[in-house]
């Protein structure tokens, strides 16, 4: 069983390497570029965080998050001169975050979706190809 399962594994990654080069990982890269660009652009949630100031009074201070389907950026948005003053008051620091956890999810997500794609195109152009010359 484990070698029929080495075996098999073994040529998976000869297909892939096969199928793919250097170019395909390149596009694969640009396409993962663009997926997270989408997602960063694509949604976004609002909601509130309670800030504690130097005073121990609590205050709320909205906050947007963005990103699909894992937040990648929090951004602070304070409404009014109030929540501006909290937010400075409760030692923030800047008003935008990378939350690097989601965003090293999403791009490991948006990598295997891109690699996954790029990989079917060139598998289905080449049996395309070789379907074509079988004909002929």
């Amino acid at each position: 069983m484990c070698k029929v399962r080495e075996s098999m594994m073994r040529n998976i990654f000869e297909d892939v390497e096969s199928y793919m080069q250097a170019r395909e990982l390149l596009i694969s890269f640009l396409l993962t570029g663009v997926f997270l660009f989408l997602s960063f652009v694509g949604r976004t949630r609002f909601s509130t965080i309670e800030v504690v100031d130097k005073w121990g009074e609590l205050h709320m201070i909205h906050v947007s998050y963005y990103g699909f389907p894992f937040e990648m950026i929090a951004m602070l948005n304070p409404i009014g001169m109030m929540e501006n003053y909290w937010a400075n008051l409760g030692d923030l620091g800047s008003l935008a975050r990378i939350l690097w956890g989601g965003l090293f999810l999403n791009f490991v997500l948006y990598f295997l979706l891109a690699f996954v794609l790029v990989y079917l195109f060139r598998w289905l152009r080449g049996a395309r190809a070789f379907s074509m010359s079988k004909q002929d």
